[in-house]
Order: C-alpha cells, then structure tokens, then sequence
C-alpha cells in the first residue's frame, strides 16, 4: 500500500463553521475577528446567514412582545371613552347604564296632574275666539224672523243681574235629622254654617248619622253680579271627592274639574254646586219673590263631586210647616231626580228667615231619606 499525503485545507475550514456561528449571535453593530484562513471560506457563508437572520429577529421579537401585552390595556379604556363621548348615540344607550337617565327624564317631564289642568283651561279659550266669528255670520239670518227667542234670554239674563239676589246675612241653622237607611230609622243632628263677606261666602254642612259617622259638604266661593260663584265644592264621608270650577281670567268659557278623575265639564253661567244651590235659590226669590209664582221653574247647573247636571226647581205654594224652632210659614221648592238612582230634593224656604232653607227633604231610591227640621237659629261665632 502506498500512503499519499493528502492536502491539508480541508481541515483548517472546519473552523470557521464556528466562527461563523458565533457570528451569528453578536449584537448588531459589533466587529468579530475572524481567523485569515476563515476569511475566504467563511465569508460568503456569514455574509450570507447574517442578512437573512438580522432582519428577520427584531420583528419576530416584537411580534412576541406584542402577542404577550395583555388587551385589556387598551380595550376597556377604548369603550370607555366611546360610551361618554356618545351618550346621545342609539347603540350606546341601548345598555341598561343609559335607560336610566332616559327613565328619570321622562319623570320630570311628566307633568303633574296639576300642572295637566293648566293646558286644559287654554283650550275653551280657543272656543270664544270661533265663536264671535260665528255669531256675526249666523245673527244677520236669525234676527229678521226671530223677535221671541230674545225675550226668553233677556228674562234668564233678568234672573242672574245684579237685582236679582239679595245674599241672607251669616247665620247658624241647627236641624233635628229624621232619617232611614237600609230599612232602619234614626235621629241625627245637623248643622249649616253661613258665612260671607262683600266678596267672598263660606258655606257647610255636616250631618252626624249614629253608626255611620259624620258626612261633611263644603262650598267656597265668590259673590259677583251672579250671586254665588262658587270655586270649589268637597262631599266627606270616609273620603273626600271635589270639584273644581276653573274660570279664565280673560271670559273665555270656563269648566268643572273632578278630583275623582271623572271627565271635565263645561262650566254654565251661573253654576251651582249641591250646597250652594239652597242658600242661591233663597238669594233669588228674596230678591225678586214675584218673578217665580207657584208652577214657574227655575234651571240652574248643578254641580256634584262627580258630575254635572242641570237640575229644575219647580216652585210650589206657601204653607205653614211646624218646626222644632217653630211654626213657619214657607215656600216649597222641588227637584225631581234625572234618573233612576238620582236623588230627590224638596225645599222650603221661609221669607221671614231671610229666604233660609229651614226644611230639607232628601229622598233616594228604595225609600232612604234624610229629612232635616230647622231646630236653632243663630248668628255664627
């Protein structure tokens, strides 16, 4: 066998796989010395892995630098921002966070039931601004062929003028009661207090029925060329139910709020309430007693807790009536109910009480009544 010495390059180039790879890992910017037999092999090689991996390192770092930061960083902060900077946004109030200022807002807009009737009152006064624009249209046709219907109107209009009340003075009525309800008989007492003054008049009545309690009518009010002009009128029993009756200050037509939430009613001249009506009746006829002989009748609204009716007094004849204050001669005034349920009501007033209603007759269905006998007359406290 013949041994023949083979060059030695190939050794010394293993080397510079290391140095390469060393290379490699330094920071960017840094020189290597690399060995002179390294040079012309390694070279190319480092030239060549060096370009391909500094380039591609920072990225991949930050690449996972970026995958590690927690989102939750940014994200809640991001929709935060948005829901206060787009409270007026659909999307954004459409979470449970924003529904409740939009339900607060709509309680306060809402208005209050007393601040509801307001706005009612300015719809009648539309009404008169129509209506004298149609009664020009509608009085040129009517007024050749229609002399009597003004004669009617002038003789109402006479009935409520300055000359046709004269108010009794403030007076205290005591009345023994004789009733039945439900098939029972009873006696009671009641009282009618009177007061008023050049303005303003104060009307109550109470009556206390045993086992039933105490049930209370009230009617306030003014006095102007109509007589009563009552504003507000309350029937107590367990629990109080009133009207109110809403005038406009500038004449338009005015109408009778309820407290029991019943529909509004239009107001009528000359308006009366269930209590006010004995003491204006008597105001009338002591005025003028010869305008209302025996069968005429007189019409006048009548308004209730609830309702608003217009009832008829037919005026019947003078007789003596025999009173616990004693005998007093009366005239006898009557309403019959409007319906089947209504309630009748007969009064007597007596011209030498100042046309005070010293007799009340209230009788109802299935034969309850309540009969009321004046007892005292005094002047009130």
């Amino acid at each position: 066998f013949r041994i023949r010495t083979v060059d030695a390059e190939p050794i010394p180039a293993a080397a510079p796989p290391a140095a390469i790879e060393k290379t490699a890992f330094e920071p960017a910017g840094r020189a290597t010395a690399l060995p002179p037999e390294a040079t012309r092999a390694g070279t190319r090689s480092a030239a060549d892995a060096a370009p391909a991996r500094t380039p591609q390192a920072p990225p991949r770092r930050t690449a996972k630098f970026e995958r590690n930061r927690p989102e939750a960083q940014e994200t809640p902060s991001r929709y935060a921002i948005n829901s206060i900077a787009n409270t007026n946004d659909p999307a954004a109030n459409s979470t449970s966070a924003h529904r409740t200022p939009a339900t607060a807002s709509a309680t306060l807009d809402t208005p209050d039931p007393i601040a509801a009737a307001t706005p009612t009152a300015s719809a009648p006064s539309a009404a008169p601004s129509a209506a004298p624009s149609a009664a020009p249209s509608a009085a040129p046709p009517a007024a050749p062929s229609s002399a009597p219907p003004p004669a009617p109107d002038h003789a109402a209009s006479q009935a409520v003028s300055p000359t046709a009340f004269r108010i009794a003075a403030p007076a205290r009525l005591d009345y023994e009661v004789h009733g039945q309800i439900r098939g029972i008989a009873f006696q009671a007492q009641a009282e009618l207090l009177w007061r008023h003054d050049a303005d303003h008049y104060d009307a109550q009545l109470a009556i206390e029925v045993p086992l039933i309690g105490t049930r209370r009518q009230t009617s306030t009010g003014r006095i102007d060329k109509q007589g009563l002009e009552p504003t507000r009128f309350s029937d107590k029993a367990r629990s109080e139910q009133a009207a109110h009756f809403v005038r406009p200050a500038d004449g338009s037509a005015g109408h009778v709020v309820f407290s029991a939430n019943t529909p509004q009613a239009p107001l009528e001249p000359g308006a009366q309430d269930r209590l006010s009506v004995f003491l204006q009746l008597g105001a009338m006829l002591a005025a003028a007693p010869e305008r209302y002989p025996r069968g005429s009748t007189v019409a006048l609204q009548i308004v209730g807790p609830r309702d608003a009716d217009l009832w008829r007094f037919e005026v019947g004849g003078s007789e003596r009536l025999a009173l616990p204050y004693g005998e007093v001669e009366a005239t006898q005034l009557s309403h019959a109910p409007l319906r089947d349920y209504d309630t009748r009501v007969d009064l007597w007033l007596a011209p030498s009480l100042n046309w005070l209603p010293v007799r009340i007759l209230l009788t109802r269905p299935r034969g309850e009544r309540l009969d009321l006998r004046l007892r005292v007359l005094s002047k009130p406290e």
